[in-house]
């Protein structure tokens, strides 16, 4: 059975001191025209629930730790239809050091419908 490896593009970025939002872009433009993105920013300490620029749908947050050793992070995907460079900025209320990261996978090319996998998410 043959291998295919979906992870596609990725990117990251980070910022110190006090900012309430962070841009993350994918280093490349993607490789075929259906694929899906995801983004996580972490936070050092707790933050709102962000806001996702172009596109992007937010899902669940997570956390973990507690006093200096929490962590807040915050995930948001979206399903394109065109090959492209693609990034978001998550922006938030409370000022905290962030760091994200965003990965394209490739989808299946099926005549323009769209994949279960990617529409169930």
């Amino acid at each position: 059975m043959a291998s295919t490896n979906l992870l596609d593009q990725i990117g990251d970025d980070s910022a110190t001191g006090t900012p309430t939002s962070l841009l993350v872009s994918a280093e490349g433009a993607t490789a075929i025209a259906e694929e899906l993105l995801v983004c996580c920013v972490g936070h050092y300490g707790n933050v709102s629930a962000p806001t996702w620029t172009d596109s992007f749908t937010a899902q669940d947050d997570s956390q973990t730790g507690s006093g200096s050793t929490h962590v807040d992070l915050q995930w948001a995907h979206r399903i394109v239809a065109a090959i492209g460079t693609y990034s978001t900025t998550a922006g938030w209320t409370t000022g905290r050091p962030s760091a994200g990261v965003i990965a394209t996978f490739r989808g299946p090319q099926t005549s323009g419908v769209r994949s279960a996998a990617f529409v169930h998410i």
